[in-house]
């Protein structure tokens, strides 16, 4: 039809303008060509929307379980409400029933303030302030330089007591608290003083999550600070995360990366970069399945790749997925994963096609191997904390299996 109708307007031109045909025709084509390419963008991007309306109207039934949560946004939900609940309660002790109705904002404030310090004064005649026996027979110390002591100390009751008598803990004892981020037994108390002077720290907090000098436990609970924080500063170094050689860091910081952009929508994704990440994993984990086939099909390899080959490529797919969150219909992206472990083909086609016209074609390549797998989808779509978790629980084997591949190599070459 199309040939038809240009075949006609040839002739016409032809028949009408003989001397200018040629330049008409020009025109006329680069004309066509440029209607064409528009009309087809406009007709991709309505498909795409097509494809996700089609998820999102019940093709998948998504588990209310699947949404990903972390600590960090609970710690912020948590603040929230025990301000609230602390305000409420306050001005219940002193009378008032209807506090929106009675107080403006200003008179709330003054009471909150009037009642916290009185409640800090009663705890300070009760309790009282951490005293060291030797500290008695000696002259008083700047309390800066006491408080930093207590940190180092590796007394879980002392550095207690810092964060009891310090809050919000001062700036210059936020580099001191950093490093009990490491410690299971003080990870709760510095996580929550950490995160409550986060936004005046992004700085110094993005700083030290790219030292490799700092504990790894200490960089993978910093990249969830950053993400509670969203602004520029702590996208930047969330992003440069992305090429540290741990996994366990790597998908720390795409899952801050995800918190962020879900808690300021005006923040534009660095989507070439973040692609970029995902392709690197995607790719990665591509090699591995190959690496399967090359060590054959007995019994011995595959139950060597089952044992922790399988489980690092199911983690490498959940930080792609994690990736994709972040620069992608979220809602549409999870219905069209959930899809793919699905027995029904109508559903697994719906989401192989959907992710077919969002996905860039080189991460497409790599990453289609991953998703003809039922059960790595599976074990990807499970809760990001399970998964985290898992990684830092899992020993490394890459180097055995790569060892395992090029033994057998030899063995298979002639003499």
């Amino acid at each position: 039809l199309g040939g038809a109708v240009g075949g006609g307007v040839a002739f016409f031109v032809l028949g009408i303008f003989p001397a200018t045909a040629t330049p008409i025709l020009v025109f006329l084509g680069i004309g066509a060509g440029a209607a064409a390419l528009l009309v087809s963008r406009q007709l991709h991007s309505g498909y795409v929307e097509s494809l996700a309306e089609s998820l999102k109207e019940g093709v998948v039934d998504l588990e209310d379980d699947a949404e990903l949560g972390d600590a960090e946004r609970y710690a912020l939900g948590q603040t929230l409400h025990n301000v609230e609940a602390y305000a409420v309660q306050e001005m219940s002790r002193s009378g008032i029933t209807n506090p929106r109705a009675e107080l403006s904002h200003d008179d709330l404030i003054a009471l909150l303030r009037e009642q916290g310090a009185a409640r800090e004064n009663e705890r300070s005649e009760l309790s009282g302030p951490y005293v060291r026996s030797e500290d008695a027979t000696i002259a008083p110390r700047d309390e800066v330089v006491l408080a930093i002591e207590d940190l180092r100390s590796d007394d879980p009751m002392r550095i207690e007591d810092v964060f009891r008598r310090h809050t919000p803990i001062l700036p210059s004892l936020v580099p001191h608290v950093v490093p009990l981020l490491g410690n299971e037994a003080t990870h709760r108390l510095a996580y929550e003083a950490i995160v409550s002077v986060a936004p005046v720290h992004v700085g110094f907090i993005v700083d030290r999550v790219l030292q490799i000098r700092t504990k790894i436990e200490v960089r993978r609970a910093l990249c969830s600070i950053l993400g509670v924080v969203p602004t520029n500063r702590s996208l930047e170094g969330l992003i440069a995360m992305l090429c540290d050689p741990q996994l366990q860091l790597r998908f720390a910081a795409a899952a801050g990366l995800s918190d962020i952009y879900d808690a300021n929508a005006q923040l534009e994704p660095a989507e070439e970069l973040i692609f970029e990440a995902a392709t690197r994993e995607a790719h990665s984990c591509k090699r591995v399945l190959l690496a399967q086939n090359a060590l054959g099909h007995d019994s011995e390899s595959r139950h060597s790749f089952h044992a922790l080959e399988r489980l690092r490529v199911s983690h490498g797919l959940a930080y792609v997925f994690c990736l994709l969150l972040t620069v992608l219909d979220r809602s549409a992206l999870q219905l069209a994963f959930q899809a793919l472990s699905e027995p029904d083909l109508a559903n697994r086609g719906t989401g192989l096609e959907y992710l077919t016209n969002v996905l860039p074609p080189v991460l497409r390549t790599d990453l289609w191997p991953l998703l003809q797998d039922d059960d790595l989808v599976r074990l990807a779509l499970r809760d990001r904390s399970e998964v985290l978790r898992e990684i830092v629980s899992t020993p490394s084997s890459s180097k055995r299996h790569l060892d395992e591949i090029e033994r057998r190599r030899n063995q298979a070459r002639p003499q």
